[in-house]
């Protein structure tokens, strides 16, 4: 047998000296070599791996393609003999094998050592930084998936661009990772296909970007994902990641003891010691991450009861989380028979889940502000009604996960430079649009916001998209978009801000008026905060006529007649000054 394997050359022994090498070898990866410009393929690339893990990469011009490339299969074995030499950096090697038309490539079917399916030269998550400004070599990273993003699309230039974005950690470092177009859409559904609680996945050969001294790795054509793959690296990297999970539980136990309160106490709190979060009720699981509280797009299933607990004092209700009901039952979501994720829930709590009752616990709480009111839950996000010097409108929208970060930056009326945001279509359920626009602006963590001085620069202060008051019928109880509007208001001396209170018992402010543009009437109803603002507002106005701009107004109708509403982009300007508030005035003098 050792006669039989020396006969092949080891791919570390394999240099220059000579051509006459034989080799015995698997190959791990193919891609085409693609010229941008022409789009055409010059040439075939593939990386080579032999029975000691050696890793080589080989290329074949197109000419020779035709020759060996119906006969290359990735994963078969392979002997191939004649190398040439040049620089390719796919892999950390300073040579590479070059075919020609002497190369001779046969399927292997005899015996040998085991070449595994695949090798990687994995570098640590921390040591990316490092390696940014070395553009001379590709990179082999392992992770765990976490925030883990739909598909964004946007276009440039009349050409859309497609990016699968999410991170991966190693328990000590994050990078973030974007994966373009069908490379992206593949990975996609690999991503969502797994089954495991945690996903690891190997990036081979990735390439590292860097932007604004932010690294994020991307895909280039040598690159492969290997999801949850049975490698030693997957093992070791969820045994460390379990183990400073532990660790950090640990911590927290060592902490010094709290005082216990009994329940009367803690009702007894008041909003110092409350908490402002973002949540989402759910039955017994729900698709967000019960630690830190950031949606899973990929849902894995997360634990969340919602349970009765009383003391000799009183009785209290408590959400036991994800980490919490785990260590009790000792059991995750998918180990208590998966089918019920599928179909709804015929009983509110699993038999597993019952071993939560009738015992003892001595728990910390997270008070919050749905704990306190009345259970509403909190949500803190943005709008934005953008305009550019061309007088062009556009909405944008910042997430709550990334609202605290923008939130000071952004001032109405001044200017400011955005960058790195992404373009999405609206969804058809999307109503109450500000702008005549299919589209709008999403901003996220990786948006650069800068303000800039207003030096001379032409830009308009506010941009209205007017309706005629005969064109109001259109948009009416039509909730897909809001109008512009401006009016004569009437009977000025009438208006006031009644308290009344709803159907559901709440108390409401409102305030109602008519405008006019000179031949038609338009019916305005204004509720609670803006009611009250405008109402402020109308008493301070000293001119005896008033000129009112309505901006993204709600067209509706009540007992058949016309009426404009308010809604949470809805603003009002008196007596403005702008062409059309002149305009009115010149029409009613």
């Amino acid at each position: 047998m050792e006669i039989s394997l020396s006969k092949y050359d080891i791919l570390s022994n394999i240099d220059t000296t000579t051509y006459n090498w034989k080799c015995r070898v698997r190959t791990q990866c193919i891609w085409k070599g693609i010229n941008k410009e022409t789009q055409q393929c010059w040439g075939i690339n593939i990386l080579f791996l032999d029975d000691s893990n050696n890793r080589i990469h080989a290329f074949m011009s197109s000419k020779n393609a035709e020759k060996f490339g119906h006969s290359i299969t990735k994963g078969h074995i392979y002997v191939k003999q004649y190398v040439g030499h040049e620089t390719y950096r796919a892999i950390r090697v300073d040579k590479h094998i070059y075919f020609t038309e002497h190369t001779r490539c046969i399927k292997d079917t005899s015996p040998g050592l085991t070449i595994e399916p695949y090798a990687f030269d994995l570098f640590a998550l921390e040591e990316i930084q490092n390696n940014a400004e070395d553009n001379r070599f590709l990179i082999d990273v392992v992770g765990i998936v976490r925030n883990f993003r739909p598909i964004v699309s946007t276009i440039k230039n009349n050409v859309e661009t497609k990016r699968l974005m999410f991170e991966i950690t190693d328990g000590s470092s994050t990078v973030k990772v974007t994966l373009f177009n069908e490379f992206g859409e593949a990975y996609e559904k690999h991503l969502h296909n797994s089954d495991t609680e945690q996903t690891v996945i190997i990036i081979a050969a990735a390439k590292i970007h860097k932007y604004e001294r932010t690294v994020n790795l991307t895909n280039f054509p040598a690159t492969r994902i290997y999801v949850n793959p049975p490698h030693e690296s997957v093992e070791d990297l969820l045994q460390y990641y379990e183990e400073r999970i532990m660790l950090d539980i640990s911590s927290e136990d060592e902490e010094e003891s709290k005082e216990i309160l009994s329940v009367d106490d803690i009702k007894a709190l008041q909003t110092d010691f409350i908490e402002n979060r973002m949540d989402e009720k759910k039955s017994w699981y729900n698709a967000r991450c019960a630690k830190c509280n950031i949606e899973v797009f990929r849902e894995q299933g997360r634990f969340k009861v919602f349970t009765y607990c009383s003391d000799k004092t009183g009785c209290i209700g408590i959400v036991f989380p994800d980490s919490k009901v785990r260590k009790i039952i000792k059991k995750a979501v998918f180990d208590i028979q998966p089918e019920y994720l599928e179909e709804p829930l015929v009983e509110p709590f699993l038999e597993e889940l019952k071993q939560l009752q009738h015992k003892e616990y001595k728990v910390m709480l997270k008070l919050t502000e749905e704990n306190i009111k009345d259970g509403r839950v909190p949500f803190k996000a943005f709008n934005l009604l953008l305009i550019d010097e061309q007088e062009n409108k556009m909405h944008a929208f910042i997430p709550g996960n990334c609202a605290d970060q923008h939130e000071y930056k952004l001032c109405v009326g001044k200017l400011y430079i955005i960058a790195n945001f992404t373009v999405q279509p609206y969804k058809q359920e999307d109503k109450f649009r500000p702008v005549l626009n299919d589209n709008q602006i999403i901003l996220s963590n990786e948006t650069k916001i800068r303000d800039i001085e207003d030096k001379g620069i032409p830009f308009p202060n506010d941009v209205f998209d007017f309706y005629d008051h005969n064109e109001l019928e259109k948009p009416q109880n039509n909730n897909m978009y809001l109008v512009d509007i401006v009016g004569i208001i009437q009977n000025r001396e009438s208006i006031t801000l009644r308290d009344l209170v709803n159907r559901s018992g709440e108390n409401q402010s409102q305030s109602k008026f008519t405008i006019t543009d000179g031949s038609s009437n338009v019916n305005v109803t204004f509720w609670d905060t803006l009611a009250t603002k405008f109402y402020k507002a109308l008493i301070k106005e000293e001119e005896e006529t008033v000129i009112i701009i309505l901006t993204s107004c709600k067209v509706g109708s009540w007992n058949d007649e016309l009426d404009i509403s308010d809604v949470g982009a809805t603003m009002f300007y008196l007596n403005y000054n702008h062409r059309s508030v002149k305009e009115g005035d010149k029409a009613n003098g």
